[in-house]
């Protein structure tokens, strides 16, 4: 997916974390991949920087249920 039409996607971040977590479970590697890289997005337009998002997408790896999601944000 391109820079440009994910940005125009406008998707809340927790949608987003909803939708990693269900690829995970899935194990759907596509897709984990592509919603990983919609999260970066987002956030670095959130105003994090690098550190910060590689620390919270690394931290995404042990989300299962609502409650860790409800947890991580």
């Amino acid at each position: 997916m391109k820079l440009d039409k994910v940005l125009l996607v406008e998707q809340d971040i927790r949608e987003l974390i909803q939708m990693y977590v269900s690829s995970l479970k899935k194990n759907n590697h596509v897709r984990q991949e592509r919603y990983r890289s919609m999260i970066w997005v987002r956030l670095a337009d959130l105003g994090f920087d690098r550190p910060h998002i590689n620390n919270m997408v690394n931290d995404l790896q042990d989300i299962d249920t609502e409650k860790d999601v409800d947890v991580f944000m």
